[in-house]
């Protein structure tokens, strides 16, 4: 994607947000950047950072000594996250498929699909 349209993207995801109930909330982005705390006045969750940028080259690394080892576990990642944005067309592919890998299960144990849109699934803890 180009910068330009990842801005639309980035604006329909803080439209969907916006359905949610997101007083004393937090939010956690599968993407490089994560602009949808920033953009609606939201605390981040604990272990975030505004880039969350994984590199490819790392997952067989990752694979041999463990995501602990390596960046947070996913406990720690998501620590107090209220919902979780995957974006459907990602900013950079590798980074989402690297996400996934590492954190896909985690998701799918500790939250549950809530809404999405034609570019992003949102997520709520369960």
């Amino acid at each position: 994607l180009e910068a330009g349209e990842y801005v639309r993207l980035v604006n329909e995801g803080i439209e969907l947000l916006k359905t949610v109930d997101l007083e004393g909330r937090t939010v956690l982005t599968l993407e490089p950047a994560n602009p949808f705390n920033y953009a609606l006045g939201l605390r981040p969750p604990s272990y975030s950072s505004p880039f969350n940028y994984v590199n490819r080259r790392l997952v067989g690394w990752v694979e041999t000594v463990g995501v602990s080892e390596t960046r947070f576990t996913a406990e720690q990642f998501f620590s107090d996250a209220d919902y979780v944005m995957v974006p459907e067309v990602p900013y950079k592919p590798g980074q989402l498929d690297v996400m996934l890998e590492l954190y896909d299960d985690f998701i799918a144990e500790s939250f549950y699909l809530l809404e999405r849109s034609p570019h992003w699934r949102l997520y709520a803890r369960r």
